[in-house]
């Protein structure tokens, strides 16, 4: 079972060697379906119960956002690519 409180102070632990002006990236990661976005609600309204400035960003929808299908056509195609496909993403 997840100890959502656990993960929080966790992230709250690493935060603390962090200067206030820096951000910090958690990232969760799993299969399509096991919950990540629930989890990932979960962990940011703790976050900011305890005033950190927490915000989410779903991005499944990277790989697959573009008409026709997956954006991925190359191993280097995550620094050619990726970036404009996730820029359509969140504009539309």
């Amino acid at each position: 079972m997840l100890d959502i409180q656990a993960v929080v102070e966790m992230i709250l632990a690493g935060r603390r060697h962090i200067p206030a002006h820096e951000s910090m990236l958690v990232a969760l990661s799993g299969i399509d379906g096991s919950g990540k976005g629930y989890v990932t609600s979960l962990i940011v309204d703790r976050l900011r119960q305890e005033g950190l400035n927490a915000v989410a960003i779903n991005i499944d929808s990277w790989l697959t956002c573009r008409r026709g299908g997956s954006a991925r056509t190359g191993p280097r195609s995550i620094f050619t690519t990726m970036p404009f496909a996730l820029r359509r993403c969140l504009s539309a």
